[in-house]
């Protein structure tokens, strides 16, 4: 299943931002800026396909803390089922941003992740919101 891979693209970037943040009581803008590094980061290696029917395209950051990742679903019309897809998606990143303790900066930080889904058209499939108390 490719939900792993996907995992990993999103913890391992945000990793890197969690120990930042980790370091230092930051202040408001000072989270945004530091999103705002790790997006540039991100994008100097996107697009890139997670796996075998997404594509990550881009990431940018806006103030109060929000990432926001734009995905394409590559598959064909029918291949997949997207209400299933986006249950489990939903799923896997409330999971791991619960559990995972790399992410424990981003509880604390009250960051706010958006991941939003279109088919190769462009043509909006759906969006998944990860609000700084769905962490708890």
């Amino acid at each position: 299943m490719f939900f792993p891979r996907l995992i990993n693209v999103f913890y391992t970037a945000m990793f890197a931002l969690a120990i930042c943040l980790s370091a230092q009581s930051c202040s408001s803008d000072e989270v945004d800026g530091k999103l705002g590094e790790l997006v540039s980061e991100m994008n100097s290696s996107l697009p890139m396909t997670t796996d075998t029917i997404m594509r990550l395209e881009n990431v940018s950051a806006r103030k109060g803390h929000v990432l926001e990742y734009n995905y394409t679903i590559t598959a064909e019309p029918g291949q997949v089922d997207y209400t299933v897809l986006q249950q489990k998606i939903t799923k896997n990143l409330t999971d791991n941003a619960k559990n995972n303790p790399a992410m424990k900066a981003f509880r604390d930080d009250g960051v706010i992740t958006e991941y939003h889904y279109k088919d190769e058209n462009g043509k909006k499939l759906f969006d998944i919101r990860i609000n700084a108390g769905d962490y708890k």
